[in-house]
């Protein structure tokens, strides 16, 4: 075949499968009496999710037969859900069983428009459709995984064979996510434990019993309270090249490494007042001082900081 018509076969091949995808403004509004829900998982794992929808809605649903998906389009699956006459609001929740995806009851408002969309794991119904392309390489507005101690993170599911975790810390909220991972920050190994959490971990934190526990190495673990007055996530990449990254959450290491028994608030000790200010994540703490109730002039002046406390001492006068 000559070049030129070779060119032209593989151009009319590639207008062939872009139509067969049409853009966001071609697709059709939702038909007349229904609303849409588009419903998008990272992983593209569909299978077995269904729609429960309650009051304003024409639909026959019960939790155990759940409405399944009218379609599957470019951003995931979608319901259109019959309306009853006058209908205002339309109770929704996407779930597999009894796992409800993200959890709470959501209502569509139907007086602020007959289509959203929901991305899994997020609370929120979204009148525009989202940008949802690098969410395949993990979400870290998503705090999943849990830094229960000083030398102990949980993922709260089971590891991939061979996978790699590492903890992300960036002082300054720089962490970013692409195609090739995460940057931005420093990058900590993480031994996965294959005896899992301690049976005293187990009881504090049952619900992350069955997760895969992540030990740090001694010398990392003696800078977690740097690490943990910055940005936080934690990421992994199996062998295959699946990957995830996620948000972390800190209330048990934060008990571990800076549970204080002693006042908070202003104490006095011979006429002399005293300020302290539970707050180990923070990086500066200021004291505004004025003359009066009615502002003016601050006096600022500078906490000190002792295992995530902050005070501040006054004089007598």
């Amino acid at each position: 075949m000559p070049i030129r018509s070779r060119l032209l076969a593989v151009a009319l091949a590639t207008l062939s499968v872009a139509a067969s995808w049409p853009s966001p403004a071609a697709r059709a509004a939702p038909p007349e009496g229904h609303a849409r829900l588009h419903y998008h998982r990272p992983r593209g794992d569909y299978e077995g999710w269904g729609l429960h929808a309650w009051e304003d809605t024409r639909a026959q649903v019960t939790w155990t037969s759940p409405l399944p998906a009218t379609g599957r389009d470019d951003f995931g699956l979608y319901w259109d859900v019959p309306l009853a006459a006058g209908a205002r609001r339309v109770g929704l929740i996407v779930h597999r069983g009894d796992h409800k995806d993200p959890g709470p009851d959501l209502f569509l408002d139907l007086a602020r428009g007959r289509e959203v969309w929901l991305v899994s794991g997020r609370a929120q119904l979204l009148a525009e459709r989202p940008d949802v392309s690098g969410l395949a390489y993990g979400d870290l507005s998503r705090a999943r995984a849990h830094w229960i101690d000083r030398t102990t993170l949980v993922w709260p599911e089971p590891a991939p064979a061979g996978a790699a975790f590492h903890l992300l810390a960036s002082p300054f909220g720089a962490l970013r996510l692409a195609r090739d991972g995460a940057s931005g920050g420093d990058s900590v190994p993480l031994r996965v434990d294959p005896a899992g959490l301690s049976a005293e971990q187990r009881a504090r934190f049952p619900h992350l019993a069955a997760g895969t526990a992540l030990r740090l190495a001694q010398a990392d673990a003696a800078r977690a309270a740097a690490f943990l007055k910055g940005q936080l996530a934690v990421a992994w990449r199996a062998p295959d090249g699946a990957r995830d990254a996620s948000g972390v959450q800190i209330p048990g290491v934060l008990d571990d490494l800076f549970a204080h028994q002693g006042p908070l608030g202003v104490t006095w000790s011979h006429g002399v007042p005293t300020l302290a200010l539970w707050a180990p994540t923070a990086t500066r703490v200021r004291l505004h001082l004025f003359d009066g109730p009615r502002g003016g002039t601050a006096r600022v002046v500078e906490a000190a900081e002792a295992r995530g406390v902050w005070t501040v001492t006054g004089r007598t006068d």
